[in-house]
């Protein structure tokens, strides 16, 4: 006949009550899941914020989300990498409010420059897509000249037709820069009818005399300064680096 111990009884105990504490633990899961996985986690709101000229309902197509679908089952990184595939938004961020609301926050391709025809005004942004056709430009931002273009559709690159793939290069080159130094506003008329020869005109009625495209950024860092001063109408040559001259009208 074999002796049992206390040893043995406190084993034997001690599994029962890891067993027990197992049991308890997948139950408290089982029961999350059950919550988690209940209608109460169906999105139910839909919120777009950043847009300013997109409708909500356009952000919410592009990015697939829909009304009814359980939390678990959207994909967020496949809606925010739809989102900034499209011509319009540069990037997307896409959150989860308790208990049933996504938010998409986007930042939208805004227009750099402005085509002029005969019936209004193309938008075209950084990526030389048209973002907008508006009768009256009703922002601070400059018009492109010396180029023609065939045909301009909201969401595609216009249709260059006689002008050259380099001029619109340049034109997007320098209204960008532009953008960056801060002083697109400043800037009435971007004539790239030359590139090596790129003009601009001030709202002040300054001429600005660029060369080519080249050191854009250090140009108009030198061109940010004279706006800051002049006063009146007059000729910037900015075309050779380190030697910008300033003649007053």
């Amino acid at each position: 006949m074999s002796n049992i111990t206390r040893g043995d009884f406190g084993g034997a105990a001690q599994k029962k009550q890891k067993k027990r504490t197992g049991i308890k633990i997948l139950c408290v899961i089982a029961v999350l899941f059950a919550a988690f996985m209940s209608p109460l986690f169906n999105v139910r709101n839909i919120q777009v914020k950043g847009n300013s000229r997109l409708d909500a309902a356009y952000v919410i197509d592009a990015s697939g989300i829909k009304k009814g679908r359980h939390l678990a089952f959207i994909p967020f990184s496949d809606a925010k990498a739809k989102l900034e595939k499209t011509t319009y938004i540069s990037s997307a961020e896409i959150k989860y409010k308790f208990p049933s609301t996504i938010i998409i926050t986007i930042d939208e391709k805004m227009p750099i420059v402005y085509y002029a025809f005969a019936d209004g005004y193309a938008g075209i942004n950084a990526d030389g897509y048209v973002t907008d056709i508006i009768q009256v430009i009703d922002e601070p931002l400059p018009v492109a000249e010396g180029i023609t273009l065939s045909s301009y559709k909201i969401g595609e690159k216009p249709d260059l037709g006689k002008t050259a793939p380099e001029q619109i290069d340049c034109l997007i080159s320098v209204a960008q820069e532009l953008m960056l130094t801060g002083i697109s506003a400043d800037i009435s008329k971007i004539n790239v009818r030359s590139v090596n020869n790129i003009l601009l005109q001030s709202a002040g009625g300054i001429t600005i005399k660029c060369g080519d495209s080249s050191e854009l950024k250090y140009k108009f860092s030198i061109l940010k300064e004279v706006l800051a001063k002049a006063d009146c109408s007059g000729i910037v040559d900015l075309s050779i680096p380190g030697q910008a001259t300033y003649e007053m009208t």
